[in-house]
């Protein structure tokens, strides 16, 4: 697939880019799956897990912040050029600086960032983890650029790439800390991160030199002036997101050693489902929505509804696994060496609450990819300034007197109630025909999925090794059948993976 691409695909090589986005997503679930695997089974829910987990929060958010902040503004400008771009050579110079000094920094006051973050942390627990963070705060600026890339070259209709780097990226984590898990914990998981992280982005950058051009960058600031204005409401509104990892982190620092862990591990479970639901999705549906978002009318409302009825699809089964077989699936993956018993029935409980977060976060993403496709970009930091602000000052009051659980219904209560805002303003702009199909969708996803659910169930209960995870394949195969024999649009993906298209 080239890098530049003249238009937007038909809906069958449509169809192709959604199985490359999936098939990369499951790739990285997988490699991930290994390495948590190797984590818990070395290092189980203890001290070095933790500060393992915390060092990753701030470099993970910033980068977090500076990608998703850069990508909904320059993926509209690059999806209607096919010429290499000086304003995204010149916005890829801005951001790896800026990322570049921050890491700087966040090195230098490694411990007295550790300890303010951490308040729960004594002076060993402090010293253990600013160690392991002095090597993760470099991520801060691999990671930026990394998202940054995959937003350029999907713009350019690229999804083989990032989708590559995504797996081969992780994967070389993995086997750098299995080689070297011996000879320590914290450091050595964090120098296999670091690693796999610069192979991922050596990977895309290639690519991403064929798509920018770094002359000429004083034609473009002009453009680069209305572009800040359209991003300066996605970065406050990043940046107060920025606030959650960082204030779940200074709360579980309070509760009981290990409560990081198993509250990452779930956390971690339910992003795997949330990005096999919405990430697949959105990937390829945001480049459609923002094509028609200028002129809007009847096409525009047809993307936004041919996305909901995806996200159905994908969401129910979603739900449904996590929430009945959520503390299955941990007992049978991770319970093992240093990972308890009584790990796996904390995580559980956390899973069964979070299951209901995948509609919100699933349904939040679409909605507010949309309204930024539309350059309506005040609208998600006013509803999401008011939403995290509330979230975090509820989980500063109640978590320490709650406990652990406390803080997963928190966070599921204000996805749902976002996500429900957001859409509510989307009908407002495009109307209800966006629901169009929505019902009839929602009710062969619910009838497949509790067919899928019997059908796991049954082979959860034979004595075979990882019985959840064949009940869990065996599941999904029969739900997409069904939805499949029921619905013509899947139908025409599945004929698409098969190469039988329609001629």
């Amino acid at each position: 697939m080239s890098v530049a691409t003249k238009k937007l695909p038909p809906a069958q090589t449509s169809g192709r880019l959604y199985v490359v986005v999936f098939l990369g997503l499951v790739g990285q679930l997988v490699v991930q799956f290994v390495l948590q695997k190797l984590l818990t089974s070395t290092l189980g829910a203890g001290g070095e897990l933790d500060a393992y987990r915390v060092s990753l929060t701030l470099p993970m958010a910033i980068s977090a912040m500076l990608a998703g902040t850069v990508g909904p503004v320059i993926l509209p400008v690059l999806s209607k050029n096919t010429e290499r771009s000086a304003i995204g050579g010149l916005v890829f110079s801005l951001v790896l600086t800026l990322a570049l000094v921050l890491a700087g920094l966040c090195f230098v006051f490694r411990e007295a960032v550790i300890g303010t973050l951490q308040p729960g942390y004594d002076t060993a627990m402090v010293g253990t983890t600013a160690n392991v963070f002095a090597i993760l705060v470099w991520l801060l600026p691999a990671n930026a650029i990394i998202g940054i890339s995959q937003s350029i070259l999907n713009a350019r209709l690229n999804f083989i790439i990032p989708a590559l780097a995504g797996v081969l990226g992780p994967l070389v984590t993995v086997i750098i800390y299995w080689r070297y898990a011996d000879q320590g914990g914290g450091e050595v998981i964090a120098w296999a991160t670091l690693s796999g992280a610069i192979v991922n982005l050596l990977i895309q950058l290639p690519f991403l030199f064929k798509v920018l051009e770094f002359r000429h960058w004083q034609a473009c600031l002009p453009e680069l002036k209305r572009l800040a204005l359209l991003a300066l409401p996605i970065l406050a509104g990043m940046l107060l997101f920025t606030a959650m990892p960082l204030v779940d982190k200074f709360v579980l620092s309070q509760l009981e050693i290990g409560s990081i862990t198993r509250y990452d591990l779930a956390y971690q479970f339910l992003n795997a489902f949330i990005m096999l639901a919405s990430g697949t999705l959105s990937t390829v549906a945001f480049p459609r929505i923002a094509k028609h978002a200028s002129a809007g009318g009847e096409a525009l409302c047809r993307e936004i509804a041919l996305a909901l009825r995806g996200l159905i699809i994908l969401v129910v089964p979603a739900v449904a696994v996590l929430f009945v077989f959520g503390e299955v699936l941990i007992e049978q993956m991770f319970e093992s060496g240093a990972f308890l018993h009584s790990d796996t029935q904390v995580v559980g409980q956390l899973l069964r609450i979070f299951a209901f977060m995948i509609i919100g976060a699933s349904v939040g993403e679409l909605a507010t990819k949309t309204l930024y496709a539309l350059q309506k970009t005040r609208i998600p930091f006013y509803i999401s300034s008011v939403m995290i602000i509330g979230c975090c000052i509820a989980k500063i009051v109640l978590v320490p007197h709650y406990g652990l659980n406390s803080i997963a219904l928190i966070t599921t209560l204000t996805y749902l109630l976002s996500s429900s805002i957001h859409i509510c303003i989307i009908v407002n702009i495009a109307g209800s025909s966006i629901f169009q199909g929505n019902f009839t969708t929602l009710l062969t996803a619910t009838a497949a999925s509790a067919v899928s659910c019997g059908i796991g169930f049954l082979i959860v209960q034979l004595s075979l090794p990882l019985s959840s995870l064949w009940g869990l394949i065996a599941g999904a195969i029969v739900y997409f059948s069904i939805v499949a024999v029921a619905s013509s649009e899947l139908r025409e993906m599945v004929l698409v993976i098969l190469k039988k298209e329609k001629k």
